[in-house]
């Protein structure tokens, strides 16, 4: 099947109507003038991925958990305009609602966040029903996020198990039990922070070369890849049966940014590198380019190609051995 005729499907199963806000000097305990415009997005990591692999003209279609309540609503209105098809599930209950405060004085984020109400598994079949009549042979189907309240650890290790069966390929992101399970359905690409990493293997990851033999050891649990954001989103690696990089990413990137969206920025500039055919490495490249991009913006904001090219030249992959070379060179020098 050609790249052009797959799709990526996300699957919003905690969606977060996400509101931000912008202020001088926060002052608790005072009035807060807000600065410069306020954004409201509808997110949710599939959303979010879905949003990003949008911009980069990769065609998408998103599966979201709504309800009837006002946050809802206003989510659902807020995606009728996208550029991409959004499936909405409807459960009983209220979803989430983020408030993002951007201090630029103290150059610090502070989220506040809301708890979804529970699922039930007669919606989640729902779901899965939806996902089976979206999926043709090949397309991607990415599970990514917290699972909302109620929802059984095994959710995602299900789904996995019912995009599979249909010719789909997995990709995961998630936490704890919830990846512990899911692992055993063979997702084909794992996407975590180095610190859902440590949390997996419950003891601390913090050398390269740790965080490498660690992602080896779940690569060969049984994905296809396995993709690490490195701690303050400094690089990257990523780790297949036959080849392991590393990714390294500037460190001066605009402060202004919020930094928001920028882990599916990530993910879903690697999966449009996969989509199109790309390498190992330009894939690594176009995601590290995307990430950048989007830690520049107040909000979650992801950028087309015209947008992250600027970003593309300061993103430097290295195979396992150029890196070790590498360090060779600079220790010798």
């Amino acid at each position: 099947m050609c790249w052009y005729s797959m799709k990526i499907i996300t699957v919003t199963l905690n969606p977060s109507l996400d509101r931000t806000l912008t202020v001088h000097f926060l002052g608790i305990g005072y009035d807060n003038h807000v600065v410069g415009d306020s954004n409201l997005a509808p997110a949710g990591r599939g959303m979010n991925i879905s949003e990003a692999v949008q911009a980069l003209a990769i065609q998408t279609e998103a599966l979201v958990l709504l309800g009837d309540d006002p946050s809802s609503r206003a989510y659902e209105a807020l995606v009728l305009d996208r550029a991409f098809p959004v499936r909405i599930v409807r459960t009983s209950g209220a979803i989430r609602s983020n408030i993002v405060l951007v201090d630029t004085g103290n150059n610090a984020t502070t989220v506040l966040k809301e708890s979804g109400d529970e699922v039930s598994q007669q919606t989640l079949v729902m779901v899965a029903d939806q996902l089976e009549s979206l999926i043709q042979e090949d397309d991607y189907v990415v599970f990514a996020g917290a699972l909302p309240p109620a929802a059984g650890d095994d959710t995602y290790a299900w789904l996995t198990s019912v995009a599979n069966s249909v010719g789909a390929r997995v990709v995961l992101n998630a936490d704890g039990n919830v990846l512990d399970l899911a692992l055993r359905s063979a997702p084909d690409v794992v996407m975590l922070s180095q610190i859902q990493l440590e949390s997996f293997f419950n003891h601390p990851i913090r050398a390269l070369e740790d965080v490498i033999s660690a992602a080896t050891k779940m690569q060969e649990i049984g994905p296809d890849c396995v993709l690490i954001m490195l701690n303050d989103d400094t690089g990257a690696v990523l780790v297949t049966a036959e080849e392991q990089f590393i990714a390294e990413f500037p460190t001066d990137v605009d402060t202004e940014g919020t930094y928001t969206g920028t882990h599916d920025a990530m993910i879903a500039g690697f999966l449009a590198g996969r989509l199109r055919n790309h390498s190992l490495k330009q894939c690594l490249v176009l995601a590290g380019a995307s990430m950048l991009y989007t830690a520049t913006q107040v909000g979650t904001e992801f950028g087309d190609y015209d947008a992250i090219q600027p970003h593309i030249p300061s993103v430097k992959v290295m195979s396992l051995e150029e890196y070790h070379d590498n360090l060779t060179t600079q220790t010798t020098d």
